[in-house]
């Protein structure tokens, strides 16, 4: 009879956990900074009137809805979507869609962000 015994199962998956929970929280904290990278570039686009608005821009903190995770940027008055929706409003300082524009310019930047993340974790 030929036997074969394998030792340290349970440290190997232990260790694989460890790097699960790793990735984990590389992927939130740069999901994190692209969410404050697109609060700076909306600010610079946001208008201003007295300020309020634009002050009031927030990144959330990075949550997970079932497998995936998502971070949110937005404004916190109650009129920040009319402003960003009134393409026909003419501001001094700023324009509408300043949080749509800095994002749909963006996209490939966060995709390409995203893979160097991945590609450094895997190798």
């Amino acid at each position: 009879m030929f036997k074969v015994t394998i030792s340290g199962f349970e440290d190997i998956q232990k260790n694989i956990q460890d790097l699960d929970q790793i990735i984990d929280e590389v992927l939130k904290n740069e999901l994190y900074r692209m969410g404050q990278h697109l609060r700076s570039e909306s600010v610079k686009e946001c208008p201003v009137d007295t300020g309020r608005l634009r002050a009031s821009a927030t990144v959330k903190p990075v949550q997970k809805k079932e497998d995936k995770y998502f971070v949110e940027v937005g404004y916190g008055t109650g009129y920040a979507i009319y402003v960003h929706e009134r393409t026909e409003l003419h501001h001094t300082v700023g324009k509408a869609k300043y949080l749509e524009d800095p994002l749909k310019r963006n996209t490939q930047f966060y995709k390409e962000w995203h893979e160097k993340i991945i590609r450094g974790i895997l190798g």
